[in-house]
């Protein structure tokens, strides 16, 4: 399933912002062609791909790593997992996959999604479902229920569908109401956006207590890819409901998740609760990109686009190769929490992101850059986790090849991007063989 978000009305009324001395400004659809068919792309694609399908059990359960850098199977995975596996029509996967998590829930008396699940005790598939850990992850909960919305959209009336609805959209009530949702906007807490009690950032390599905008997202796309489910069902209360939720929600967000920027009005990375009044986040991040993944059709575009393009400006990574943002960014003289610079880093699925969303607004160059980068940097079979700079031995390294959040995100993108480019979504792999690439 191709999700079209409103980026193309960017796209058609702005066009693409590149400086003239941006490298690769020069660049068209055929150049992005060439690089989506060049053996490089096509093996890592397919490798990445073929490993993700073989690793999925039978049962839904969906091990994160494979290097045993993660234990069992997050919940967040499971948004990325639907996206990639609806995109090649395999929903049989996606519907095993989020079963796993509801089942998980139901099994263990848990009102939320849990944070990692791990596999049932072997030759035991009736088993119950063990809980690795139970932290409070919204974002991770809106991912399921966006993924159950989606795959319901992609194939109708269904078994599962009809299993399972009642249950998601408790879940769904629960996740827009509070704790994580005060609506008494009077107060000064009262912001109403959804509050994440547990963001697994890569900032500082903590947790956040955070209004941030990846949640936003992806809680407002849950809402709104939910609704006409529930409009075929003909739940009429829920329709409403979620309606409501959904207009406050994007109300708020306007108003309490934007700030202004070199003359420009954006979106906020997070905005940070203090007990009192909340304070704005000063950095950008691979969390602003998240209306691409989320599917958040409704998003505003401008405002969106000046974000992300803001992002490009001052996160660029300098080095001697293709031009790419750090993940996370801080202005100048901003330090972590150890006091220190933060060391540039590209993660896996924000390169598949940032690659969709140059794409859909028509920055061909940058998207080039994006896809060189990848072949000079990835060097394993299968997508990394993240690749980190050294600015002293100006070299790259990678992590986790095979995570799964990431290779899944990044299969998304790149199916995604080959559909979108007029290529079938996964390559032709006896051209591969015949041409010696695997």
């Amino acid at each position: 399933m191709n999700c079209v978000v409103s980026l193309v009305l960017v796209a058609t009324c702005c066009g693409a912002e590149l400086g003239p001395n941006e490298a690769g400004a020069e660049k068209s659809v055929e150049n992005v062609r060439q690089r989506l068919r060049a053996p490089f792309h096509e093996r890592l694609l397919l490798n990445t791909y073929d490993h993700i399908r073989a690793r999925a059990a039978a049962d839904g359960y969906f091990p994160e790593s494979v290097t045993g850098a993660y234990p069992g199977m997050f919940s967040r995975t499971s948004g990325a997992f639907a996206r990639m596996f609806i995109e090649t029509g395999e929903y049989d996967l996606v519907e095993r996959n989020l079963d796993y998590v509801l089942q998980a829930m139901t099994q263990n008396d848990f009102e939320r999604a849990p944070h990692v699940m791990g596999p049932r005790k072997a030759g035991a598939p009736e088993s119950v479902i063990p809980i690795i850990s139970g932290e409070d992850e919204v974002d991770g909960q809106a991912h399921v229920i966006l993924g159950w919305a989606l795959l319901a959209a992609a194939r109708g009336s269904n078994p599962f569908e009809d299993r399972t609805y009642a249950f998601i959209a408790r879940l769904l009530d629960r996740t827009t109401d509070a704790p994580y949702v005060m609506g008494n906007t009077g107060m000064r807490i009262g912001t109403g956006l959804v509050l994440n009690h547990c963001l697994e950032h890569s900032r500082d390599g903590q947790y956040w207590l955070a209004y941030d905008f990846l949640t936003q997202s992806f809680v407002a796309a849950a809402l709104e890819h939910a609704i006409p489910v529930a409009a075929r069902r003909g739940d009429s209360r829920h329709v409403q409901l979620w309606t409501d939720r959904l207009a406050r929600l994007k109300e708020n967000i306007a108003k309490r998740m934007t700030r202004d920027f070199d003359g420009k009005k954006i979106y906020l990375e997070m905005l940070l609760p203090t007990g009192r009044a909340p304070q704005p986040f000063p950095g950008l991040g691979w969390l602003n990109l998240a209306p691409i993944p989320a599917a958040w059709d409704s998003v505003d575009p401008v405002l969106f686009k000046d974000t992300i393009d803001t992002w490009h400006r001052v996160a660029q990574i300098d080095w001697d190769g293709p031009r790419v943002c750090a993940s996370d960014w801080l202005p100048e003289g901003e330090k972590d929490a150890s006091g220190n610079r933060i060391v540039p880093s590209v993660i896996g699925k924000v390169a598949g992101w940032d690659a969709v969303y140059c794409w859909r607004t028509k920055q061909y160059g940058r998207l080039c850059d994006l896809l060189d980068f990848l072949e000079k940097v990835n060097t394993t079979p299968d997508m990394g986790e993240c690749f980190w700079y050294n600015r002293e031995t100006r070299k790259w390294s990678a992590s986790d090849p095979g995570n799964g959040e990431q290779a899944c995100w990044y299969c998304w993108a790149m199916l995604d991007l080959r559909k979108a480019a007029g290529l079938p979504a996964l390559p032709d792999r006896s051209v591969l063989k015949a041409a010696g690439a695997s």
